[in-house]
């Protein structure tokens, strides 16, 4: 009779195992997963700081262009009126800089908060692995004891 306790006991020392392999693997997956999100963060990021950069060499563009423009109609490059054409394209072309970069933040924090559930998600994993085949020995002991006592 001894040995129907034995079976219940090497079921859940192999259920354990399973169970430990498993929760490891769901670890392992969301930490690949948190370092992709992060990974996701940082090219949002240098890529918002990248649009910014173009928007700021459109300005200066536009503003060459306006320079030339206002060149050939005889425009007084420091009149009120030249001025007032650079200040404002610099200041819209700053504008979009901005949106892009503020764009970028936002999306890179997406990234962040996805990679930060991930890392919750394999830190929960990682506890499943040792609570889970803990309990799971524990069953089959008791199972295995309380078969032998039966028989």
């Amino acid at each position: 009779m001894c040995s129907v306790a034995g079976v219940f006991v090497a079921g859940a020392v192999l259920k354990a195992y399973g169970d430990q392999q498993s929760a490891q693997a769901e670890s392992d997956i969301a930490d690949t997963n948190a370092r992709i999100m992060r990974q996701r963060a940082d090219d949002a990021a240098n890529r918002g700081g990248q649009a910014a950069g173009r928007q700021r060499m459109k300005g200066s563009q536009d503003v060459a262009t306006a320079t030339t423009q206002l060149a050939k109609g005889d425009v007084e490059l420091t009149s009120p009126m030249a001025t007032n054409i650079f200040e404002t394209t610099d200041a819209f072309a700053e504008m979009d800089a901005q949106q892009a970069k503020a764009n970028a933040a936002r999306e890179a924090w997406g990234y962040t908060v996805e990679a930060k559930e991930q890392e919750m998600k394999s830190d929960l994993a990682r506890r499943k692995s040792i609570l889970g085949p803990a309990g799971d020995i524990i069953g089959g002991l008791g199972a295995g004891y309380a078969a032998s006592k039966k028989a």
